[in-house]
This record gives C-alpha cells, sequence and structure tokens, in this order.
C-alpha cells in the first residue's frame, strides 16, 4: 500500500514489497518491532501483512 519514512530513531524506513522479519509486538498499539536487512526497528502494523509463520512464536510479515 504505502512506503513508510521513518520519522524517529527507533523506526525503520521500509519500502513496498519488501518482506521483514517481525521481532516482537511492543505492549502499545499499532507497532511492530521488526528486522530488515539493514536495520531493526518499529513499523507500523497497519502496514504489514502475514506471508508465512513457520512457527507459532516466529511470524514473517509482507510490508504492504
Amino acid at each position: 500500500m504505502y512506503d513508510f519514512d521513518a520519522a524517529n530513531e527507533d523506526e525503520m524506513t521500509v519500502r513496498k514489497d519488501e518482506k521483514i522479519f517481525i521481532e516482537a509486538k511492543p505492549d502499545y498499539d499499532g507497532w511492530l518491532i521488526a528486522k530488515g536487512r539493514e536495520r531493526s526497528g518499529l513499523v507500523p502494523e497497519a502496514y504489514v501483512r502475514i506471508i508465512a509463520a513457520p512457527e507459532p512464536s516466529i511470524l514473517f510479515f509482507y510490508y504492504l
């Protein structure tokens, strides 16, 4: 759907169609902690969808 440009140091810039690994869901709503090729950081939860879940505790998301 959209690219996301990090606005803060703890956020991660992600581009449409980029595959990311979700490391955790923080206690606050609307964000996920993700790992990309270059770094880790927060991404908006509304911008991702699951494409594979190899184990119950590990989820892979596809950035829309």
